[in-house]
């Protein structure tokens, strides 16, 4: 349904559960003339409007609710699923298949839940809901298909409905199970029962006629069943197939094979289909008789010759070449080891010159390594400038995690560190009133952001409002006053092209630009470096050092807003709120 119908359906029963809104919506609809022995998936599709829908539904709730209470668990939910179609539909979803085995899965788990005492829908998803209160929740059903990039080892009755691009069917030369034909009582369905014959005065054991006709039709009907298994094998390839058998002697078994093919019948005949004792038996003696095997086993090749397009090949292994390649597994073992202890194995293979050449391979573009492809000013700062003596020791392009990161709440219980202070600074100048004249209206502010949480009660206590009050009054502030336009927080992105030719994406904030009477632009940035307490001589000392420290920063601003704006950026400032000093770039 969509989200007007929904909300249709809601306005019936504000402030009730949902399925009161449902019903209260049903009552105000027309009867329904539904039956329950169709399915909901058969009737739903009948029924264009959504109201008559949603009446269908509720008419096959109360019928499954009825349902529930006197079906099997596994039964009923099976019966669901058909009935709403539910399978198909998460069939069609993204990881369909996936869906579909926990839909499977959910079905074994209620007809396992079944065999134990507990009985009905009610229980089942109790036990469902323990079990995800108890972390246990149900995991997913394991997919695996024959379209999967994977070795499946089967059995062939396994194998049944079943296709591969590839299959191996192995021990072809493993003797069929007659064991029930070789017992001395035979029962059979039709045939009855046959024993031997014992004559105890004598001391003479004897076959009878019905023990020797049992197990004559048991061995026929073993006989057809290992070759409608023989057939299953046979067809689970779509592109090869390879029979893989061993036997001691070959020779004697190919010349063998020769003298059953021999038939003027295009089937082997019965007496060497019903002696057949192995797979083989049955394959080796057909392909015999193609013509194709005159080429490739002219010896062995059977008088009677019966074409087909069959494409396959016969290859016999004799013992010496199992040797032959035991002893070349065993050097190339050898060579392994010797590879993985770094010595030098004294040969050289033919991709030994593409393979030299590829590690010998220098990146064109090493240099573009030695920068992140985006970095924040502060980073791209660190890079371009040379280390100052007064600021701690940074590695330069550290990684992309501002600094200015709230810390853990019991971290902060101690002394906020310098950048904590200056970001709290920086938001009341972000909020600040250039018209502010009085100190208790910068601290009411403060206190404002404290309650929109904007600020820590820490961070509110730390903000020098004197400061703040001091700049508001200073030339700068009076210019910003007199201003056209305000900018606060200007955060900005821009390419910018390294000295190697390198696009760097760029990402920063500017912390304010107006623009004068005259129309031109005045970029300011806010600092609350340590001026009085760090130097000696106090802003006359500072003044080289900070201009160093902060004169890239200001130029990566000033070239980023230019370029984005199009327009000139004619000032640019750096006011330090320790000592109130105005100092231009």
């Amino acid at each position: 349904m969509r989200e007007h119908e929904l909300a249709e359906i809601r306005l019936q029963a504000v402030g009730q559960p949902f399925f009161e809104a449902v019903k209260s919506m049903i009552a105000t609809l027309p009867a329904l003339d539904a039956s329950t022995e169709s399915s909901f998936l058969v009737e739903k599709a009948h029924h264009e409007d959504w109201k008559r829908r949603l009446h269908l539904f509720y008419v096959h709730l109360q019928s499954w609710r009825v349902r529930a209470r006197h079906t099997s668990l596994a039964t009923f939910i099976w019966e669901l699923f058909e009935e709403t179609g539910y399978d198909a539909y998460v069939g069609g979803l993204s990881g369909g298949k996936q869906r579909q085995a926990n839909v499977q899965a959910l079905y074994d788990k209620a007809k396992t839940f079944e065999k134990t005492s507990f009985r009905g829908i009610f229980r089942f998803l109790r036990f469902v809901d323990r079990m995800e209160e108890q972390g246990d929740d149900l995991e997913s059903a394991r997919t695996l298909s024959e379209k999967e990039d994977v070795v499946t080892i089967l059995s062939i009755h396994k194998s049944k409905g079943l296709e591969f691009p590839v299959v191996f069917v192995v021990d072809m030369m493993k003797n069929f199970n007659l064991s029930d034909s070789r017992r001395s009582i035979q029962i059979h369905q039709s045939l009855g029962f046959g024993s031997s014959y014992f004559d105890t005065k004598r001391r003479i054991k004897r076959k009878t006629l019905p023990e020797l006709a049992i197990k004559e039709a048991q061995k026929r009907e073993q006989m057809s069943e290992e070759l409608r298994i023989l057939y299953v094998a046979l067809t689970r390839a779509k592109e090869k197939l390879f029979l893989i058998g061993s036997s001691k002697g070959v020779e004697n078994s190919l010349a063998g094979y020769k003298l059953y093919a021999e038939s003027d019948q295009a089937l082997l005949p019965v007496h060497v289909r019903s002696n057949a004792k192995h797979f083989y038996d049955f394959i080796i003696p057909a392909l015999l008789r193609h013509p194709k095997m005159e080429n490739e086993h002219p010896d062995y090749v059977a008088y009677s010759r019966y074409p087909h397009d069959a494409t396959f090949t016969l290859n016999v292994i004799e013992e010496q070449r199992r040797e032959h390649e035991q002893l070349e597994a065993e050097a190339i073992e050898e060579t392994l080891q010797q590879m993985k202890q770094l010595k030098p194995i004294g040969e050289k293979s033919e991709y030994y010159d593409f393979i030299s050449e590829r590690l010998r391979f220098d990146y064109p573009y090493k240099q573009a390594t030695d920068s992140f492809a985006k970095q924040s000013v502060s980073e791209l700062k660190q890079t371009l400038q040379e280390e100052d003596p007064y600021s701690q020791h940074t590695m330069k392009c550290n990684s992309f995690t501002t600094s200015n990161a709230r810390r853990p709440k019991f971290m902060q219980q101690q002394k906020l560190s310098g950048a904590e202070i200056g970001t709290a600074t920086h938001t009341v100048m972000q909020h600040v009133s250039f018209a502010e004249t009085h100190e208790d209206e910068i601290s009411s502010l403060t206190n404002t952001l404290k309650e929109k949480e904007l600020l820590t009660v820490q961070e509110a206590e730390v903000v020098d409002t004197t400061a703040v009050l001091k700049f508001i009054q200073s030339d700068l502030g009076t210019r910003i006053q007199q201003a056209t336009e305000i900018h606060r927080e200007i955060a900005f992105s821009y390419i910018r092209k390294t000295e190697e030719e390198n696009a760097v994406l760029v990402q920063g904030m500017a912390d304010l630009v107006f623009v004068d009477y005259a129309g031109n632009n005045i970029l300011i940035d806010y600092k609350t470096d340590q001026i009085t307490s760090r130097f000696t001589n106090g802003f006359d000392e500072a003044e080289s050092v900070m201009r160093k420290r902060y004169e890239q920063q200001l130029r990566l601003y000033k070239e980023a807003l230019e370029q984005i704006w199009n327009e000139e950026i004619t000032e640019s400032w750096l006011y330090f709120f320790d000592g109130g000093h105005a100092l231009k770039l």
